[in-house]
């Protein structure tokens, strides 16, 4: 779209209708730790994911463990946003 890089970024997202860049990359690492956790993608559970040893979950068996870091690359990382995944995996998609 021309006539757009004279608008701040947020000016150029509501214009465009796009979510924050933070927001769009969380919902694509989303998406990838549910292919990951239903095993739609050829891709090892066990090289990204533990199971949490804790039973008590909201209606189903999918709480996984987040391991602590002091790093922030750690933190930020696909795997660091399991309690969203947590809400994804319960919806019926």
């Amino acid at each position: 779209m021309s006539g757009l890089k004279t608008y701040s970024y947020a000016a150029r997202l509501r214009q465009l209708n796009l979510p924050i860049l933070e927001l769009r990359r969380l919902h694509i690492d989303l998406i990838m730790c549910y292919k990951i956790l239903f095993n739609l993608v050829d891709v090892e559970f066990d090289d990204f994911f533990r199971y949490s040893t804790v039973v008590t979950t909201r209606g189903h068996p999918f709480k996984l463990f987040k391991e602590y870091s002091d790093v922030n690359a750690r933190k930020l990382f696909l795997t660091a946003h399991y309690k969203c995944l947590e809400q994804f995996a319960t919806r019926n998609c």
